[in-house]
Formats: structure tokens, C-alpha cells, sequence
């Protein structure tokens, strides 16, 4: 009797370790999360190396009023290279030019492009001032996310990538206050960034680690 039941709790023992194979593969894992590619190559994002930024109501006002001066900054900053250029010609003469580049026709564009820019973003403001005001919603809006994926291949060689961030907005915000921090955080919503990544890390990386 023993030698019939032997290989059927072999081949049930087998299966057992199979199946926990593909649920690793294809779920967050213990404290880590570990994604699948369509081409079985593997991302590992490792908790322990995670970095969180909480930030409130307060900080959405602030950061709408920094893009204004960020992009006021680039466009003051482009035009004072243009402005030095008579600077360099007079430098050039005495050999003492050190720090001044030759003028590129792309500074005229960037100063008309940064003050439309800043003008927009000073705008959009003014138009939310009054709702940035008034509004506090939940005492965390967003949870920012500095993350080092571990990509391993279809060969399960690992490769360090860089340091990536992601802005995870409380689901519990309001219509208009999720647009507002969309429009200041767009090159690291999750829309902008998994549209065009197989796996959506950055989805994943908030489903899992972002606790409001």
C-alpha cells in the first residue's frame, strides 16, 4: 500500500510548490512587492528601501506658488545669459571668459517659453485661491514615494535601476482638490508614468505601501 500512495503525495507536494511559485510571481510578496512583466522578467521593490513624504493641504498651495517662481527663475535665468553675451565679447578680449558659454538661438525660445509658462501657473492660481483657502479635506493629501526598483531578467540576472518617485493622491480628496495636484505633480502621477511601462510600477508601488 505504501508504494501507490507514495507518488501521489510526491506529485501532490509538487504541485503545493508550483502553485506558491505563481502566486510569488505574480503578487506582492511578505513586506516587498514583486511584479511580472508580460516577458517574465521580474521587478523586486524592496520596503526597506523605501523613502515617505506626507504632505497636506498647506503644501498644494505651496507647491502651486513654487512653480510660478521656478519657472519665473528659468526664464530671468536665460535672459541674463543673453544679456551677458556683450560681457563675453569684452572678456574675450582680455582671455578671462572663464564661465560664459556662446549664445545659442535656444534662449530666446526658453525665456519666451518659461514666462508663458510662469504666467499660466500664476493664473491657475489666482483662479484656485479662494478654494485653496476654504479647503482642507483629510489631514494627508498625498504620500510621495522615492523608490529603487530591482529588475531582474528573464536569465534572473539583477540589475539596480535608478531612484523613481511617485505621488500617491488620498483617494478620499476631493474632485477639484485631486486636479489641483495633478496639475503640480503630472511627471510623477500615476497616469503620466504606467502608460507607458509594462509592469505599472508606479500603481503598484501605492496600491501597496501608500496607507492614508
Amino acid at each position: 500500500m505504501i508504494p501507490d500512495k507514495l507518488p501521489r503525495l510526491i506529485l501532490s507536494s509538487l504541485l503545493l510548490v508550483v502553485g506558491l511559485q505563481t502566486s510569488m510571481n505574480a503578487m506582492p510578496w511578505g513586506n516587498d512587492l514583486i511584479l511580472k512583466s508580460k516577458l517574465g522578467e521580474k521587478y523586486i521593490i524592496k520596503k526597506s528601501t523605501l523613502k515617505f513624504y506626507k504632505k497636506g493641504y498647506e503644501n498644494l498651495g505651496m507647491a502651486m506658488r513654487r512653480e510660478i517662481g521656478d519657472n519665473k527663475w528659468l526664464a530671468k535665468d536665460y535672459q541674463k545669459k543673453i544679456d551677458n553675451e556683450g560681457e563675453r565679447d569684452e572678456c574675450m578680449a582680455r582671455e578671462r571668459c572663464l564661465g560664459y558659454k556662446s549664445y545659442d538661438p535656444a534662449w530666446t525660445k526658453n525665456v519666451k517659453k518659461y514666462t508663458e509658462k510662469a504666467e499660466e501657473a500664476e493664473a491657475f492660481y489666482n483662479k484656485n485661491k479662494n478654494f485653496l483657502n476654504l479647503y482642507r479635506g483629510p489631514k494627508i493629501h498625498l504620500i510621495s514615494i522615492n523608490y529603487t526598483p530591482i529588475f531582474q531578467d528573464i536569465n534572473g540576472i539583477k540589475t539596480i535601476k535608478e531612484e523613481k518617485n511617485v505621488s500617491c493622491l488620498n483617494p478620499r480628496l476631493s474632485s477639484k482638490a485631486k486636479e489641483l495636484w495633478e496639475g503640480v505633480i503630472a511627471y510623477r502621477s500615476l497616469t503620466s508614468y504606467d502608460k507607458y511601462n509594462d509592469p505599472p510600477l508606479h500603481s503598484a508601488v501605492c496600491k501597496k505601501f501608500a496607507k492614508f
